[in-house]
């Protein structure tokens, strides 16, 4: 690719990895200093695949085929070396082991009639994106192509979807069984209680209330449970926030990353409320509808 000094590339979220620190543009020059080459940054992962780094000053070749038309009237590929200058890597796979970049003037000469020219756009808000790439796909003629970077990455994208969605059902079949536990509190309780219910009830209290009691009982479960759950979790994450955990290379990760969303943690919260007071609902209902004769009929 190549990058215009003026390129968002060249001051964006990408770490560089250029000896003496100097500037991407500078490392991209066709003056290279001590070398009579232009100047190349490859992918992070391209290093290891080539076997070469910058601060070896190695050279590499590379091939555009089907530029020139030989002697003999057949194409022949077009050769051009590079001084390798630098690394990047922009956090994605994909990028880091596709794509060189080098000096504008040098990527017309490498790739000839083959290379396209095409403008980069940097918005504030990258949520913007669709709404912007839908106005200026209706704006721009026939041959042009537009793509954000929600079209460019759809697959990967498309993949944390599906895995946050599971991941959502995964917690919500944990709340579900904690429901299950309780229930048995709440069946225990009511069942300690039985001949309690039954005395209230022929003193003429109506079972809305005696519900009631213990439907409350079991919403402050849920409410305490839910209030440990998030500051537990939430202090978990800010510790793990403070003290990276490291991963293994097989992650393209460095570092486990957290990101603390209040308003998910409040969902979660009261849904785990609402489950606790369900829960509580059923084991009610059946020790309420007992009729206080039998219940009282040994005492």
């Amino acid at each position: 690719r190549g990058v215009h000094k003026d390129s968002p590339i060249a001051s964006g979220s990408v770490n560089y990895e250029i000896p003496h620190d100097v500037p991407l543009d500078t490392a991209l020059t066709s003056s290279v200093k001590g070398s009579d080459v232009p100047g190349i940054v490859l992918g992070r992962e391209i290093l290891a695949t080539l076997n070469v780094h910058p601060d070896f000053q190695d050279t590499i070749e590379v091939i555009a085929p089907l530029a020139d038309v030989g002697p003999t009237g057949e194409l022949e590929p077009r050769l051009r070396r590079f001084q390798l200058t630098g690394a990047f890597k922009s956090g994605i796979y994909e990028y880091d082991v596709h794509y060189a970049l080098v000096n504008m003037e040098e990527a017309e000469k490498t790739l000839g009639a083959q290379a396209t020219r095409g403008w980069q756009l940097r918005l504030e808000d990258p949520q913007d994106a669709p709404a912007i790439v839908s106005q200026i796909k209706g704006k721009v003629g026939d041959g042009w192509r537009v793509e954000g970077w929600h079209e460019r990455n759809k697959r990967l994208f498309a993949a944390l979807k599906l895995e946050r969605v599971v991941m959502s059902a995964v917690l919500t079949l944990v709340v579900l069984i904690a429901s299950f536990s309780v229930i048995g509190v709440i069946m225990m309780i009511a069942s300690s209680k039985r001949k309690d219910i039954a005395l209230f009830k022929s003193m003429g209290m109506p079972a809305a209330k005696v519900r009631g009691v213990f439907i409350r009982q079991g919403m402050w479960i849920g409410i305490i449970g839910s209030l440990i759950g998030c500051i537990a979790g939430t202090a978990l994450c800010m510790a793990i926030a403070h003290w990276p955990i490291h991963l293994p290379q097989a992650y393209y990760l460095e570092t486990l990353e957290v990101k603390i969303m209040p308003a998910w943690t409040i969902i979660v919260a009261i849904v785990g409320v609402l489950l606790a007071v369900a829960a509580a609902i059923y084991p009610v209902r059946m020790t309420t509808r007992e009729d206080p004769i039998v219940a009282l009929r040994y005492e």
